[in-house]
C-alpha cells in the first residue's frame, strides 16, 4: 500500500517503478530480490549477495516478537529496494502479521519492526577506542615485564654485586620493576599450567566438581542461545523435551547452586581455621583486608568483560541479526554498568531483565554472602552451638520464602508466573539463594572439626566427626552416602525437564506459565536447592576421610587443576562466545538434540582456549601485583616462621593442589 502523497512513499514508488521496467540492470535486480530473500519461515535469505552486485538493493530483517515470554518468533530476511527498508513502508505488513498472529494465538501481545544490518558498525565509538587503548597497553606492559624479568634491568644494588644469591623475583627485583614483572604473560602462563606438588590434597575433589559444573552451565546455555536466532524448525523444536539428554540439561540450572555451595563451604573452612585459634579476634586491619582482597579480586576482571562486552563486541561479528542482537544488550549498559562494580547488580536494576551482562548477578549474591561470613565465623568461634543454629535458621528462612512466593503466586520450577515477576523476585535475590551457600557453610564447619579435631580437644566428639569416622570406618556406609547424594541431586535435577515436556517454556496461553498443580509447585520450589546442595556433599563427604576412591581420583585429576584456574575466567566470558555465535549465524538453527550437543561441547572448548588471553589480561597481572607490590609478603623474623603479607593469615588462600597458591578459593 504505496501512498503517492507522500516523500517516503513516492521514493520507495520511484524506485519500485524503475525495477519494473525494462532492461539488464532491472532484470538482474528484480532477480536478486527473489534469490536473496529468505523464503522459508525463518529464512535468512543471503545478506552477503543481496546487495553484491547493485547499489539499488538493501538487505533487512523483518523482525516477530511474542511479547509477554520475550522470544522471537520470526526473523525473516528480505532483499528490499534501498528506497523501501524502514519500518514505515512496512507498517502494513507488519501490522497485518500482529494481528494474525495476536488472534491465532489467544489474543497474545506481538511486536514486529525492521532491522537493516550492520548499519551503524562501521565507525568505531569512543568506549571501543578506550578498550583498544587499555589491551594495548596491558600488552605493552606484557613485552615490559618480560624483559625487566630476563635482564638485569630492575635489580636491586645488593644483588647486582653479589651479595643474594636468592632466585626469587621478588627478592630480586626493586619494587618498581615488580610492578612491570606482574604483567609478564610467559611467567603468569606458567603458573597457570602448574601442578603442584603441595599442599592438602583432600579438597582437590573440589576442582573437578567446579569443572563440571561450570562445563553444565555452559552447555545449558549453549542449549538455550540459539533460540536468540532464527530457529528453522521452530514448529516442532520442542520435540527436544522428549529427549532424555534434555532433561539432564535442563537441570543445569542447579549447577550454580553448586558453585553457591563451594563458596559457602570453602570460605567457612578456610577461614575458621585461622580466626577459630584466635577465638575470632583477627584484628580490624585483617578484617578489612578479607573484603578488599575479595572485592579486588573479584572486580578487576569484572570491569574488563563488561567494558569489553559494551565497547567492543559490536564490531567483532557481521551478521545480519549481530548488530541489532547485540546492542540489545550493551544498551541496558548505559544506565547500569556502575552496578556490576559495586556487585550490587542483583537489586539495581530490580528487574533481572534490565541488567549489563547480567549473567554475572551471582558475583552479587557470593559477596553479600561473603561480607556477612566472618560474622558468623566469629559467633561460631565463641559458641559453636548458635553458629550452628544461626545457618539453619537462615536455611530455613530461605525455603520458606521460596514456598510462600510460590504457593501466592503460582510459580513454576523455571521461576516463571503468570501475574508476578519472579525471575526478579525468586532468581537472582539472595533470600532465594542463601539456601544452597549455608548448607555449605555447615559442611565448612565440619571439614574444619575433621582436619582440626587434634589441636582442639572441643572438636573431637562433634557430631560431624562421629559422622566421618562412620563413614571412614565403612566402606557400605561411604557407598550408601554415594548413593543417597545421587538420589537427591536426582530428585531434583530431572523434574526440570518432565516440567519442559509437559509445560514448554510456559509461555503456552492455554497452560499458562505453570501446568503443575500448586502443591508439587510449592514443595519443589521450597527444598530443591538445599537438597540438591546437600545430595552433592553426601557424594564429596566420603572422599575427605580416604573413602570413595574412584570418585576422589575422578575429581581430583590434575588436568582440572589447571582447568579450575580459568573457571572464573570462563564463568564471564562464556556468553560473549555465544553471543557471537548465534548472531553471526547467515542462516537458521536448525534445534535437534545432536545439533546442541556439538554446540555445547565446542562452546565449552572454545571458551576454555579463550580464557587463557583474557585471564593473561585482566586477572593474572592483577593476582600478581597484588602479591608481590601491594602486599608483598614479610620476611620472617626467626628461622621457621611462616612468611606472611600482613592478612594472608586470614586470607581466603586454598593450600591443597589442585589450586594455584596465589589464587583466592572463589567458585565462579
Amino acid at each position: 500500500d504505496i501512498r503517492d502523497n507522500d516523500d517516503e512513499d513516492n521514493k520507495c514508488l520511484a524506485q519500485l517503478r524503475e525495477l519494473f521496467s525494462p532492461g539488464t540492470q532491472n532484470f538482474n535486480n528484480l532477480l536478486a530480490i527473489y534469490l536473496n530473500t529468505g523464503r522459508a519461515h525463518n529464512g535468512l535469505g543471503d545478506e552477503i549477495e543481496c546487495g553484491s552486485g547493485s547499489d539499488d538493493l538493501e538487505f533487512i530483517v523483518l523482525n516477530v516478537l511474542l511479547v509477554k515470554s520475550n522470544f522471537m518468533i520470526a526473523r525473516q530476511g528480505i532483499c528490499s529496494p534501498k528506497q523501501c527498508n524502514t519500518d514505515f513502508h512496512f507498517q502494513d505488513i507488519t501490522s497485518m502479521i500482529s494481528n494474525a498472529l495476536s488472534s491465532g494465538m489467544g489474543g497474545v501481545q506481538v511486536k514486529s519492526w525492521i532491522d537493516v544490518p550492520n548499519a551503524n558498525s562501521s565507525t568505531l565509538s569512543v568506549g571501543a577506542w578506550i578498550m583498544i587503548f587499555v589491551i594495548a597497553a596491558i600488552v605493552l606492559l606484557w613485552i615490559i615485564g618480560i624483559l625487566f624479568t630476563y635482564t638485569s634491568v630492575g635489580d636491586k644494588v645488593a644483588y647486582r654485586e653479589g651479595a643474594e644469591s636468592s632466585q626469587k623475583i621478588q627478592e630480586r627485583k626493586a619494587l618498581w620493576a615488580l610492578t612491570f614483572i606482574s604483567f609478564n604473560p610467559i611467567a603468569n602462563m606458567k603458573k597457570i599450567f602448574a601442578i603442584n606438588s603441595g599442599g592438602d590434597k583432600t579438597l582437590a575433589v573440589l576442582n573437578g566438581v567446579r569443572i563440571f559444573s561450570i562445563s553444565w552451565v555452559i552447555a545449558g546455555h549453549a542449549f538455550l542461545f540459539p533460540m536468540l536466532g532464527p530457529v528453522a524448525n521452530l514448529t516442532n523444536m520442542t520435540n527436544i523435551f522428549d529427549e532424555n539428554s534434555f532433561k539432564f540439561i535442563a537441570g543445569g540450572v542447579y549447577a550454580v547452586d553448586t558453585f553457591f555451595w563451594l563458596s559457602g563451604f570453602l570460605t567457612f573452612a578456610l577461614l575458621t581455621s585461622k580466626m577459630y585459634p584466635k577465638k575470632g579476634n583477627i584484628g580490624a586491619k585483617n578484617f578489612l583486608m578479607l573484603y578488599f582482597h575479595r572485592y579486588y579480586r573479584l572486580v578487576i576482571p569484572v570491569a574488563f568483560v563488561q567494558f569489553f562486552f559494551m565497547g567492543l563486541m559490536v564490531y567483532l561479528g557481521d551478521g545480519p541479526m549481530y548488530e541489532r542482537g547485540i546492542t540489545n544488550f550493551t544498551k541496558l549498559c548505559t544506565k547500569w554498568w556502575w552496578s556490576n562494580l559495586f556487585f550490587v547488580n542483583n537489586f539495581l536494576p530490580w528487574n533481572f531483565n534490565n541488567s549489563c551482562i547480567g549473567w554475572v548477578w551471582y558475583l552479587a549474591n557470593d559477596m553479600q554472602f561473603f561480607i556477612i561470613s566472618p560474622f558468623l565465623i566469629y559467633i561460631y568461634c565463641k559458641n559453636r552451638r548458635i553458629a550452628y543454629i544461626l545457618l539453619f535458621t537462615l536455611i530455613i528462612i530461605s525455603m520458606a520464602i521460596n514456598g510462600a512466593f510460590t504457593l501466592i503466586n503460582d510459580v513454576s520450577p523455571l521461576i516463571s508466573a503468570d501475574k508476578f515477576d519472579a525471575q526478579s523476585w525468586m532468581y537472582t535475590k539472595p533470600w532465594s539463594r542463601m539456601g544452597p551457600y549455608f548448607v555449605g557453610a555447615i559442611f565448612g564447619f565440619s571439614y574444619f572439626e575433621l582436619t582440626r579435631q587434634d589441636d582442639f580437644m572441643e572438636l573431637r566428639n562433634t557430631t560431624f566427626n562421629k559422622i566421618y569416622k562412620i563413614l571412614k570406618d565403612s566402606q557400605y556406609f561411604s557407598v550408601g552416602s554415594m548413593i543417597i547424594g545421587l538420589g537427591f541431586t536426582s530428585i531434583v535435577v530431572f523434574p526440570i525437564g518432565s516440567f519442559n515436556q509437559q509445560c514448554g517454556f510456559g509461555d503456552d496461553p492455554q497452560k499458562g506459565a505453570n501446568c503443575w498443580a500448586p502443591f508439587p509447585s510449592f514443595l519443589y520450589n521450597t527444598v530443591s536447592r538445599p537438597l540438591f546442595v546437600l545430595g552433592v556433599a553426601c557424594i564429596l563427604i566420603p572422599t575427605f576421610v580416604g573413602r570413595l576412591r574412584v570418585v576422589k581420583g575422578l575429581l581430583s585429576a590434575e588436568i582440572f587443576a589447571v582447568l579450575a584456574r580459568l573457571s572464573y575466567m570462563a564463568y564471564l566470558i562464556h556468553p560473549l562466545v555465544l553471543f557471537w555465535f548465534v548472531l553471526n549465524q547467515q542462516q537458521s538453527f536448525y534445534i535437534s538434540s545432536m545439533n546442541l550437543w556439538f554446540f555445547s561441547v565446542g562452546s565449552v572448548i572454545i571458551t576454555y582456549i579463550l580464557c587463557i588471553p583474557f585471564t593473561l589480561l585482566c586477572e593474572a597481572p592483577f593476582m600478581s601485583l597484588e602479591k608481590y607490590v601491594l602486599f608483598p609478603a614479610k620476611k620472617a623474623k626467626k628461622e621457621g616462621e611462616a612468611l606472611t603479607n600482613g592478612y594472608e593469615e586470614v586470607s581466603m588462600k586454598a593450600k591443597y593442589t589442585s589450586l594455584n597458591e596465589d589464587e583466592e578459593t572463589i567458585p565462579s
